[in-house]
């Protein structure tokens, strides 16, 4: 439950100049958000067969209203060792399996350790070999999860049962990088998990939204007798399950999307989508990847984009590493925050769950992992009950600044901030910003909002703040002024911003009016023609084959749009001829459009419709004159263009530069007024055509705004605008 509100202020004054600007862009608008969960696996299968008050708090605490309202459960359909196996797991990892052995299939009383089970005793047409009651306790979950409003449930595998598997073991081959699967047991495995989800739909009316056949699978994270169950799957054997599991539900008429293949990481899952063909993709309804190594999640998002298909981040969560066992810690929060504001910016996914929101807290304590995975801490083996302590972390309190906030059918918007979130409400009129503050010191922020098309006269900010001293606390209002909020916000922090009665949207990330150059984010060259073909070159002012212009084919503002890339000197567009980039006549055709993807940070990928790739410049080149062709996406700088409006000029700049005055960029007047004589006399020189004079200027300028910037006279966005636009200018004139 939000704490009650306080009275301090919030607000910053007119004439302070903020530490940082946000400007917030509505024209880059993700699809409907489906909303947050997490996966139930090993604490739902410890937790769901407690005493009925604990077990209602905690499941009040992740799915109640006035708790972190998630609306998504990921149950994991186990796989379960032998009866008589001795156990071996962490608590909660041996989750129940749905099968049942026959007593004439068991060991009998008096077995030795020669005694072997008979192969393939396991006929899934016959109703003795299912038990549906030995996984109650995580199905308890479901049924709460589902009572509290969730609407969304995937179920996934860990591994087979036992008695599918090369080892014996759901935990795994005995060399980890081999699969696990038998060779013959592709069609029972399917058989298994399509009857586990046609049953939890029918018999427990939870609507099964997609059904994940594998997790983490290519890695060689699971060997035999480790502490959870996990199997390994080549590429081929990823592709054979799924292909077996579609058909398994169209014989079921089965309503629900195969989702895959939930990888541990973007790279891992892009070289496994890159080697099926095109009915495995087919097969595949909604892209699941998992973020525990972050750094190439653009490439996801490009290939969801271009292929046109549903993708979710389906796991992910962080201890963070170094950081002992500590309830009231604000870092792991603040590294939580990051996490999924980074995850929602770079891959753009439909959805966002986290592992396991409850964890062991003696698994986590100082003698143990002394870590801070999960959102709460439980001992999960308590001698009494009456003593046992739910103890919420940081990260808890985090993770409800976005999702009691930021709900199912809001839409994130782009913001030119890495630490900043926003969504917008089109129903009720309202942008939600979600601001981590990682410093150890107050921040002045400007959160810029002239980019909507409306601004209410009495629109209010109203903050949420989570810190090492608070926990979601709801403070003082704040007036935007001027289509401006303005205000500070604590060291070491997490604040959530509602802001009323702001809607649509008025200027787009694109102009289609103006010219642009493409400077590739590698080699600093710029996208030039050589006949029909696409080469990059040294950027420069006198050649008319360098500018570009962008049409939009699509009417809308989503992050999906489509554009024709024109030349702007012959009229022609950049065409994906058959999988090479060329220059040809404008025909109106698919292969003619792209998706534009960015993060808002200044870097574009240009991903082509109904494909699987992207403009880049060949082999990295750093060398004038080599192609620019696709390819699929891998998150190179080579692949990521930059963009420089063709308009700009002096004068231009120190219109900008008074712009940036207005909006309180400058810490004195005195500051603006030297950086704009100085552009006048630039502009001068330019209309003389002075070319040495305008180099040797526009440098003097670049060295006033480094100065500015050290002795912290400017805002750090209005820097970055400038100096860019000064090292364009130069470029030019040289």
């Amino acid at each position: 439950m939000i704490p009650g509100t306080t009275d301090s202020a919030f607000a910053v004054s007119d004439e302070e100049m903020a530490d940082e600007t946000i400007e917030l862009d509505p024209s880059y608008q993700h699809d409907s958000f489906e909303g947050w969960g997490t996966t139930l696996a090993w604490f739902g299968n410890v937790t769901g067969g407690w005493p009925d008050e604990i077990k209602n708090e905690l499941a009040d605490a992740l799915y109640g209203k006035d708790g972190l309202n998630f609306n998504i459960a990921r149950y994991n359909i186990g796989g379960e060792d032998a009866p008589e196996t001795e156990p071996y797991m962490r608590r909660g990892g041996a989750v129940p399996g749905y099968w049942n052995r026959p007593g004439e299939f068991s060991p009998p009383e008096d077995a030795d350790e020669d005694w072997e089970e008979e192969k393939d005793w396991w006929d899934p047409d016959n109703s003795d070999h299912w038990d549906w009651d030995k996984d109650k306790n995580q199905q308890w979950w479901l049924k709460a999860a589902q009572d509290r409003g969730a609407d969304l449930f995937e179920v996934f595998s860990n591994s087979p049962p036992y008695f599918m598997t090369e080892s014996g073991y759901t935990s795994g081959n005995w060399d980890s990088w081999d699969d696990n699967l038998r060779s013959d047991q592709y069609e029972n495995f399917a058989i298994y998990l399509t009857s586990v989800a046609q049953y939890l739909q029918d018999d427990m009316d939870i609507d099964i939204h997609s059904l994940s056949p594998v997790n983490e699978p290519n890695n060689g994270y699971w060997g035999a007798k480790g502490d959870q169950e996990g199997s390994n799957w080549s590429n081929e054997s990823q592709a054979k399950i799924i292909n077996e599991v579609s058909k398994q539900m169209d014989s079921l008429d089965l309503d629900t999307k195969l989702s895959a293949m939930d990888e541990t990481n973007p790279q891992v899952f892009r070289e496994g989508w890159n080697s099926y063909d095109k009915k495995t993709k087919d097969n595949v309804g909604q892209m699941n990847v998992h973020t525990y190594w972050p750094e190439q999640r653009s490439p996801i998002r490009d290939i969801s984009k271009g292929e046109d298909r549903h993708m979710w981040m389906s796991e992910v969560d962080i201890g963070p590493d170094g950081i002992p066992q500590d309830f009231d810690d604000i870092e792991p929060g603040l590294e939580f925050s990051k996490q999924i504001t980074s995850d929602i910016k770079n891959l753009e996914p439909e959805a966002w769950v986290m592992w396991q929101a409850i964890e062991d807290e003696v698994n986590m304590n100082e003698d143990n992992e002394n870590m801070n995975w999960g959102l709460i801490h439980v001992d999960f083996d308590p001698d009494d009950f009456n003593q046992l302590k739910i103890n919420k972390n940081k990260k808890f309190y985090t993770m409800g600044n976005y999702t009691k906030f930021i709900r199912p059918g809001d839409q994130f918007i782009n913001t030119d901030n890495k630490n900043t979130s926003a969504a917008i409400n089109k129903e009720d009129d309202k942008v939600v910003v979600v601001y981590t503050n990682d410093t150890d010191s107050e921040q002045t922020i400007d959160v810029d909002l002239t980019k909507f098309e409306s601004v209410g006269k009495f629109a209010t900010a109203t903050p949420y703040v989570t810190s090492e001293k608070e926990n979601l606390t709801q403070k003082e209002e704040v007036d935007v002024d001027k289509e401006v909020m303005s205000t500070t916000v604590d060291s070491e922090s997490v604040t959530t911003f509602v802001i009323s009665d702001v809607a649509g949207v008025d200027d787009s990330f694109l102009d289609e009016d103006s010219g642009y150059k493409l400077f590739n984010a590698d080699s600093d060259l710029v996208l030039d023609t050589d006949d029909h073909s696409l080469v990059q070159s040294k950027n420069s002012r006198e050649e008319d084959n360098q500018e570009w212009k962008f049409e939009k084919v699509t009417d809308g503002n989503s992050h999906t749009e489509r554009y024709k890339i024109i030349h702007a000197d012959s009229g022609d567009v950049l065409t994906n001829d058959d999988g090479s980039l060329v220059l040809d006549s404008d025909n109106d055709l698919a292969e003619q459009q792209w998706i534009i993807s960015t993060n808002g940070l200044g870097e574009y990928t240009f991903v082509g419709v109904g494909s699987d790739q992207v403009i880049e410049v060949v082999g990295e080149s750093s060398e004038e004159g080599e192609s620019v062709d696709l390819y699929q996406p891998n998150s190179n700088s080579n692949q990521s263009w930059k963009l420089m409006n063709t308009n700009i000029d002096a004068a231009e700049m120190a219109s900008l530069v008074e712009q940036f005055e207005q909006e309180n960029d400058f810490e004195s007047d005195e500051d603006a007024h030297d950086l704009k004589m100085h552009l006048i006399a630039i502009s001068q020189f330019e209309k003389e055509e002075k070319t040495e004079k305008v180099v040797k200027h526009l440098k003097s300028f670049k060295k006033l705004l480094e100065h500015q910037k050290e002795e912290k006279l400017m805002s750090e966005s209005a820097y970055e605008t400038l100096y860019d636009q000064t090292e364009y200018l130069i470029q030019e004139w040289q």
